[in-house]
């Protein structure tokens, strides 16, 4: 009596559940994807505190202001839009900084070539340079270059002797 009460559940059960929604055989499954927005690219970021760009002192003058979206990419795919980035040195990072707003990036890499300083943001390299910030205000801006540039041989001053 109790297998015929046991069977008979199983069978109701059975009537009830759907069946699952497969994926079509030979193609692939979309069943779950979802488009994750990324966000936009952006190729120039712009100081917000105005300050020329200095010799000496990279990491200090990167950490001391926000640095803002000035150029940004259009993409086809979903995108947000970019955030204010925030550059932390990361042997002094704190629990505040996760929890802002802004975009944390920290400082992983900085390179001099030609006279030149790069800042490295998520694998891509932004040089610093000098631009215009609105009417006849100089500021610095970092722009993208991508990949680093080879150093070039720099030329002899001397003479060779003979």
């Amino acid at each position: 009596m109790r297998t015929i009460a046991i069977i008979v559940a199983a069978l109701a059960l059975a009537s009830v559940a759907r069946d699952a929604s497969a994926c079509p055989a030979g193609s692939p499954c979309l069943k779950y994807r979802r488009m994750v927005p990324v966000e936009a690219q952006v190729t120039v970021y712009r100081r917000a505190d105005r300050a020329l760009p200095p010799n000496r002192g990279l990491a200090a003058f990167l950490t001391e202001s926000l640095w803002v979206p000035s150029v940004v990419v259009a993409s086809p795919r979903p995108t947000q839009p970019p955030r204010t980035v925030r550059f932390v040195n990361p042997a002094r990072i704190s629990a505040d900084a996760r929890r802002s707003a802004e975009r944390i990036v920290l400082i992983r890499q900085l390179e001099r070539r030609n006279d030149t300083q790069f800042v490295e943001i998520d694998g891509s390299f932004y040089s610093l340079n000098r631009c215009a910030d609105g009417a006849r205000r100089v500021t610095s801006c970092l722009t993208l270059v991508g990949a680093l540039p080879e150093e070039s041989m720099q030329q002899q001053r001397f003479a060779t002797p003979p």
